[in-house]
């Protein structure tokens, strides 16, 4: 595609995306929209209780989505990763 061009492309369309053969990085934006009801079931952030995800190690913490992901700013507490201190983030948050 051409510099400036775009390409738009509903949910349903099944691609299989090659490999990138260019010495150059290629960026993309990616806009997602999900129903409500298409939810997740169970909001695990509000189901674990504080006690228990405060006692959890940090690598279980970061799995079940606790900390913020690497270069990225998805996921931040007041600008700031909730993984430095949890415990602060849930006083703010629930007090």
């Amino acid at each position: 595609m051409e510099r400036g061009s775009a390409f738009i492309f509903l949910g349903n369309l099944a691609h299989g995306s090659g490999y990138n053969t260019t010495q150059e990085v290629r960026k993309i934006i990616n806009l997602v929209f999900c129903r409500g009801i298409l939810r997740q079931e169970e909001n695990q952030f509000l189901c674990n209780p504080r006690s228990k995800v405060l006692k959890m190690s940090p690598k279980l913490q970061r799995l079940l989505g606790f900390k913020k992901p690497e270069k990225t700013w998805l996921g931040m507490v007041e600008n700031e990763d909730p993984a430095k201190d949890l415990a602060a983030v849930y006083e703010k948050l629930f007090s």
